[in-house]
């Protein structure tokens, strides 16, 4: 039996990753699958659908898990972090079970925000770096990626912006940036604190303008079911796929 735990930043990468998951079992003509809660597990409702740290077992055995823990900076002996993330309790096991593979899933994010605070360990080299040496010591399998493409800085929302569809890409590249420009210098003229749009907002703002379940609880994650917005056959969408095939071959067998 082999254990999975994809380990995700936050509830936000937990959603998406159910999604995604959802689409490319789809793609391949393989059921929905039917997730189970972990104990004490903090969950979200979105439009009916509920996400939380979840798992899956499969007819051999084996077991994935899909966990977020907000965020991944973890202590550096990792003596904190490592018990939740490496031995699970799972609802439907008798005992607690040993993680056997572990596939990180992160924002690589930048060197400093879009306020101008420094991040720790922040930008694509310097979070893999970051990352293979907090978890070099552990005796696990290990595969890590990083939002948005594996290579390049940047963060889900930024991964999000490329799946838009070219029929809604003026929102965003045209008449988003020319609003907060106008909001800038309007700012400037008042006096007012101005703090320029991050891609977290850019979507979200977006997303709410175009889809209903959006607009009600401005939580953009929910248009990711809106298949007239949102393109899953991107080729920064396939390389993540690709990924989670030889990461999780559970997933897809």
């Amino acid at each position: 039996m082999s254990v999975y735990n994809i380990l995700v930043e936050g509830m936000d990468d937990l959603v998406f990753m159910r999604r995604l998951i959802e689409v490319a079992r789809s793609d391949i003509r393989l059921p929905a699958l039917k997730w189970t809660f972990m104990p004490q597990s903090r969950t979200l409702t979105l439009d009916k659908r509920k996400f939380g740290n979840a798992h899956v077992k499969f007819p051999n055995g084996d077991i994935v898990v899909l966990m977020g823990r907000n965020g991944v900076y973890f202590p550096e002996d990792l003596d904190q972090a490592k018990p939740a993330i490496k031995r699970l309790k799972l609802e439907d096991e008798a005992e607690d079970i040993d993680v056997t593979n572990l596939v990180g899933i992160f924002d690589a994010d930048t060197s400093a925000t879009f306020y101008g605070k420094t991040l720790p360990h922040g930008g694509y080299s310097a979070r893999k770096g970051y990352i293979e040496r907090v978890f070099a010591s552990w005796g696990v399998s290990k595969r890590f990626y990083y939002f948005p493409n594996n290579g390049a800085d940047g963060s889900l929302e930024d991964l999000a912006k490329k799946m838009v569809r070219d029929s809604y890409r003026f929102a965003l590249d045209k008449a988003w940036p020319s609003y907060r420009r106008e909001l800038r210098a309007s700012s400037k003229k008042c006096g007012l604190q101005y703090y320029d749009s991050s891609a977290k907002c850019d979507i979200a703002q977006f997303a709410a303008a175009y889809d209903l379940s959006v607009a009600k609880d401005l939580y953009w994650l929910s248009a990711l079911w809106n298949d007239a917005i949102f393109d899953w056959t991107i080729p920064e969408i396939a390389q993540l796929v690709q990924f989670l095939k030889g990461a999780v071959p559970p997933l897809f067998a």
